[in-house]
This record gives structure tokens, C-alpha cells and sequence, in this order.
């Protein structure tokens, strides 16, 4: 279609030149920064199109297609990571809490719980519980079973006076409905717990608890009480609710002599009772005692440290199982010999190490550390004469056959003398006795 260009005054310094292709309108448009400016024009006679150069804008700046296709591509980009970003945090919390769900439907299928009554067993003496039964079985129908071993399993004791995980060999499963090692709905097991090797098993009036513990899924817990007056076999009811049984209770720890005696402790609730024995031989007796003051009926163990007499024992902790004897021989020697007694009562049959401190009279002793391997021993010595010796004593219970020194603090009367540490200062044993005129 030809142009057609209607004659405009124009005034033209200088002009640019350029060529148009026929198109369907009447006046020409020029684009820049999204304003229109209109121009006027004009026609030569060889046909050229001319129009004014102080109109041409020579700074049009514009983008271009592919400027345009980079950009939105970096978009996409950015958009992309942003989005697996996302989507990636999204698939994590998901899983994530599909395994916190399928961890707790475990958790809750795999619970045991009591099943019926709690029976114990007495021992002869009717003074103690032997053993106490009870029968566990699947807290759901949940088609997952509970595995239930002693591999896998763990059953505690618990009283005011210990807390103990109670051994594989203490106790035993065994099935009544079903059969083992895995107990499925339905199915029920009788565990028979044995409480005789507790240093202090339950007696008449005591609250205890067992705390039973599976490989998967939450503990069991039994409160029973132990009732005031036992028979052979006795129905344990829920603890707290029982009359309790009086604490006072009594060992008779020799039937034949128990002179001159003193009582030591050993660890926890065992002690060690010291005295002059059948004949006034010296004797070692361990006892169990809790802290509400009854006592096992029982005597855990016994060493006689010296055959012939051992008068007015001392004994002091040397370190860890061993302990050292000061005591008055059929002589009136003076003697200090080292034993080890384990923390269950169980004292070793033969002596580690011993000394004779006085060769004339050394009665009445008393012995106290010093420093780690030092100890003091105040007596009365020949004539009644107050002494006070130093020794060695390694902590594995070996005695330096020599005295470090000797100090002679009374010397008219220093019977009965006593001591204690810390009395004056640091490096200073305080020394009281009674003075006989």
C-alpha cells in the first residue's frame, strides 16, 4: 500500500535518510521510555523521506529479547532451588513424623502390665521375703509381641535402704499361656524374682518396689509391702498400706561370750562387731542393719584374730576393704594386726600383716590415722604409764615392722586414754585419759 505523506513545513539543518515499507497508516510514531512523540515529515522528489534531525532522540535505550529470556530464566532458577528447598524440609518433617508415630504405636503395643495377684515367700525364719512372683501380660491386642529375656530384660529392687539391679540369675520367666522369648497379645508370663541375695532382703512392715524394664516399651512398677506378721506363703499388697513392724529388733551375735564389745561400720548398712569371744579369744562378727533400726537375724561372716585373747579391740579403715586391729593380748601385749573385710560382710580367713607395738603392756589402745599411710596408738604401757606410737601402714594393709616414734605423755597414770583429730591444730592429736592418783 503506498504512503501517503502530506507536505509539512519543516526546517532541516540536516537530514537522515531512510526506507520505509508500505504500511496502513497515516502518520508515523516514535517509542521511547514509554512516552509517543510525533514527528513531521516530508517527502523529496526522488521519493526519500525526510524529517528533522534536532527530533531524532540518539540516546533510546531499550532490552532485548534475549536479555529478557536470561532474566526469566534466572527467575526459574531461583524459584527451582527455593522450591526443592521446600519441598525437601517437607519430605524430612514427614518422615520424621511418621517415625515418631510408628515409635509410639510401638511403644504403647510393646507396654506390659500385672496380670492377677503378687505372692511372696518367706524364708524359714518367717523374718524375711525369698522370693516374690507376679505374672506379666500384653497391655493391647496389638499384633506386635513384647520380647521378654533376661538378655533383654532388666528388674530392679528398690526400698529406703538399696537400689539394685537385680542379676539375670536372680530371676526367671515362664509362660503360662503361649510360649516364649516374645510375649503376644494374649499371653501371659510368670516372673519369680529371688530377693534372698540382697544384702538386706525385705522383712516384716518394709515398702519396696520393683521396677521392671522390657526392651521396648514402658516400665512396670510394683509398690508392695511386706506385711507386719509373715507366714510361708503371703499375698503382698499395695505398698504404704500395711501396719508396719516394730524397728526394734535383736541379734544375738554370740550364745556363749560377747565381752567387751564395739561395733564398727563397714559400708552402707553392714558393720562389724568386735569383742572378746568363748575363752576372751578376739573375734570379728559382720552384721546387716538398716538405718530404722532393724537387724538381719542373721551373722554374715566371723574371723577370730587372735586364739587365745584379744581385749579391748580398736579398729580404724585403712583404705578401700582393709582395716587395722589394736587390741591387748593374754600378755597384755600390745598388738595391731590388718584384716580385709569386703562391703557385704565377707571377711578374708587369713590376716594380711601384724606388729607388736609394746612387748611389755600395751592396754586399753586406741588407734587413729594421721596422714595417709601414718597412725597414732595411745595406751596404757608398763606401770600404767600413758604412751603414744607412731606407725606405717600401707593401704594395702602391710605394716612397717618398726615404730616411727614414741612419746611418753604421762608418766605416772594414763589408763583408758582416748584421742580424737582436728582437737588443737593440723599437724596436733589431742590425747585425753583418765588420771588415777
Amino acid at each position: 500500500m503506498p504512503i501517503q505523506v502530506t507536505s509539512i513545513p519543516i526546517r532541516a539543518v540536516r537530514t537522515t535518510k531512510i526506507h520505509l515499507t508500505a504500511v496502513p497508516c497515516q502518520r508515523l510514531i516514535f517509542y521511547r521510555n514509554f512516552c509517543v512523540e510525533e514527528a513531521g515529515i516530508g517527502l523529496t522528489n526522488t521519493g526519500q523521506l525526510l524529517f528533522p534531525a534536532s527530533n531524532l532522540k540518539t540516546d533510546q535505550r531499550g532490552i532485548t529479547g534475549l536479555e529478557t529470556a536470561i532474566v526469566l530464566v534466572a527467575f526459574i532458577l531461583v524459584a527451582t532451588v527455593f522450591a526443592f528447598a521446600v519441598l525437601s524440609t517437607g519430605l524430612v518433617a514427614s518422615e520424621k513424623s511418621k517415625e515418631a508415630a510408628l515409635g509410639s504405636l510401638k511403644e504403647a503395643s510393646g507396654t506390659l502390665m500385672v496380670r492377677g495377684r503378687v505372692v511372696g515367700t518367706s524364708n524359714n525364719a518367717l523374718t524375711a521375703l525369698d522370693q516374690v512372683k507376679f505374672t506379666l501380660s500384653s497391655a493391647t491386642q496389638a499384633n506386635e509381641g513384647v520380647e521378654f529375656t533376661t538378655a533383654a530384660s532388666v528388674i530392679s529392687y528398690l526400698d529406703e535402704n538399696q537400689a539394685v539391679n537385680l542379676a539375670a540369675s536372680d530371676w526367671t520367666p515362664t509362660w503360662l499361656i503361649g510360649s516364649g522369648p516374645v510375649v503376644d497379645a494374649g499371653e501371659q508370663v510368670e516372673i519369680a524374682v529371688t530377693l534372698s541375695g540382697l544384702i538386706l532382703p525385705p522383712g516384716k512392715g518394709t515398702d519396696f518396689t520393683l521396677r521392671v524394664q522390657s526392651a521396648v516399651g514402658a516400665e512396670v512398677y510394683l509398690q508392695k509391702s511386706v506385711p507386719a506378721e509373715l507366714t510361708k506363703v503371703v499375698e503382698l499388697i499395695s505398698g504404704g498400706s500395711s501396719s508396719p513392724a516394730p524397728t526394734n529388733s535383736t541379734l544375738e551375735y554370740d550364745v556363749l561370750q560377747g565381752k567387751n564389745p564395739k561395733v564398727f561400720p563397714i559400708s552402707g548398712i553392714m558393720y562389724v562387731i568386735a569383742y572378746e569371744g568363748d575363752s576372751d579369744n578376739g573375734t570379728l562378727k559382720t552384721f546387716t542393719m538398716a538405718p530404722n533400726g532393724r537387724i538381719i537375724e542373721t551373722v554374715n561372716d566371723t574371723l577370730t584374730f587372735d586364739n587365745v585373747k584379744g581385749k579391748d579391740a580398736d579398729i580404724v579403715s585403712i583404705s578401700g576393704n582393709v582395716y587395722a586391729i589394736t587390741y591387748t593380748d593374754d600378755d597384755d601385749d600390745g598388738w595391731l594386726k590388718t584384716v580385709t573385710i569386703a562391703p557385704n560382710g565377707q571377711i578374708t580367713d587369713s590376716l594380711v600383716d601384724t606388729l607388736e607395738f609394746d612387748t611389755v603392756k600395751g592396754k586399753n589402745a586406741n588407734i587413729i590415722r594421721v596422714s595417709s599411710i601414718v597412725y597414732a596408738i595411745a595406751y596404757s604401757g608398763d606401770n600404767d604409764i600413758g604412751l603414744l606410737k607412731t606407725v606405717t601402714i600401707a593401704t594395702d594393709g602391710q605394716i612397717t615392722d618398726t615404730v616411727i616414734d614414741t612419746l611418753e605423755f604421762d608418766t605416772s597414770k594414763g589408763k583408758t586414754p582416748n584421742r580424737y583429730s582436728g582437737g588443737i591444730c593440723g599437724d596436733y592429736t589431742k590425747v585425753e585419759r583418765s588420771k588415777v592418783d
